[in-house]
């Protein structure tokens, strides 16, 4: 049996080709069955695409984050030794755009690798794509007060996460949903407990630069509040398409803190349905990206994520199809090196449109279709394809 940290795993599927993408937080620390301390803050993250949704292969899956170990040459400065002293979070969310790219919004705090340490609540939340695949962008910097305020948020819980990122495709602005504990001493439970809000920070680039966030719930909890008068939003998630509006649910937490890990106590709480006009959003101002991703003196400094899946040449084709001849079944595979509309149609000798086999927007790589000659005599056939004003046509027989 292999045991494993990894509790937070996503995938998603584009709306505009056969891709499919996997994404999961990876444990750097020997985690259960052995007890490791920080097992849930010491994770990698590891993406897989797949261009044509069939037949996964995880040995292809490369890890995005790729933090830097301690390098002990340094010591005794242990503030250099350390090396990155950012880790993955147990949460993630994977997304495929209209224009094909994938996109991940992840979670980290803080670990000192060497002192076995970190923070109590701070975390970043940032955003990697594929369009800009050697970059990480901030999406929300909770490290505000890291150096005065000990509130804890409870287990498995940091001060900004859960995030998840939507697409607005009459625009092609993205949309980030996270939740942020309001850590203000004043707002705590009677317990001692934060509550939970949520926020919302667009882009009008493709991600490089984010809005600072809209507290879109906007509650506060009374001082001391006693179980039942809490208003602490846990759990959020938001539909993958924006349509003018974001779409968010979430449960309305009545007691602060997580009743199973012996937070709080017991409450009856509403799962909300929480509807935000993106006209209430502002592009700017904007996130400061300030915060470097990786340390800067490290000799060792990662290559671009996925860089071998970039060095895999795609190219504009169309193939033979197999069988041919053929009788009546066959089969059509074409390769597209950008997202394009495509039409593919086969004709008779004169010309004669026959049938349409592919139509639409479809995404760069490989597709195949299936064409079927039941009802056509035998004879000499000719398909032919066209995307973004390049054709390719091939001939086929039909023999019966």
């Amino acid at each position: 049996m292999t045991w494993t940290m990894t509790i937070a795993g996503d995938l998603a599927t584009s709306e505009v080709s056969d891709r499919v993408a996997f994404a999961w937080t990876y444990c750097r620390d020997e985690g259960f069955p052995t007890t490791g301390d920080f097992s849930q803050r010491n994770n990698d993250i590891y993406v897989l695409i797949d261009d044509d949704g069939q037949d996964f292969n995880f040995t292809d899956a490369f890890n995005l984050t790729q933090f830097i170990e301690p390098d002990l040459s340094f010591l005794p400065d242990t503030v250099l030794a350390d090396m990155d002293t950012l880790r993955a979070y147990t949460d993630l969310n994977i997304f495929i755009d209209q224009d094909d790219w994938v996109h991940v919004v992840f979670t980290t705090p803080s670990y000192f690798e060497l002192e076995g340490t970190t923070y109590w609540h701070p975390s970043i939340i940032w955003h990697w794509s594929e369009q800009f695949p050697g970059e990480f962008h901030i999406v929300h910097n909770a490290f505000d007060d890291w150096d005065w305020n000990y509130t804890d948020c409870g287990a498995w819980n940091v001060k900004a996460q859960r995030p998840s990122i939507a697409q607005d495709p009459s625009t092609g602005n993205l949309y980030c949903m996270y939740q942020v504990y309001d850590c203000d001493t004043t707002a705590l439970s009677s317990a001692g407990w934060p509550s939970g809000e949520i926020y919302l920070s667009m882009s009008e680039d493709g991600g490089e630069n984010w809005s600072v966030g809209l507290n879109v719930t906007n509650t506060v909890t009374p001082r001391n509040a006693p179980p039942g008068e809490c208003l602490s939003e846990i759990t959020p998630s938001m539909a993958k398409l924006v349509d003018g509006t974001c779409h968010i649910e979430y449960v309305l937490d009545r007691d602060a803190g997580t009743v199973v890990q012996n937070e709080g106590t017991w409450t009856l709480n509403e799962v909300k349905y929480h509807s935000v006009d993106v006209d209430l959003l502002s592009p700017t101002p904007y996130v400061p990206q300030d915060v470097p991703f990786h340390v800067e003196h490290s000799p060792y400094q990662p290559g671009i994520p996925g860089a071998k899946r970039l060095e895999t040449p795609k190219n504009f084709a169309l193939g033979q199809n197999y069988p041919n001849p053929f009788n009546p079944m066959t089969t059509i595979t074409f390769s597209l090196d950008q997202v394009s509309e495509v039409s593919l149609k086969v004709y008779n000798l004169m010309g004669k449109e026959i049938a349409t086999l592919a139509a639409g927007t479809y995404g760069t790589g490989q597709h195949t279709v299936i064409f079927d000659g039941s009802n056509l005599a035998s004879g000499l056939y000719i398909y032919k394809l066209e995307a973004a004003g390049r054709t390719l046509e091939r001939k086929m027989l039909l023999l019966k």
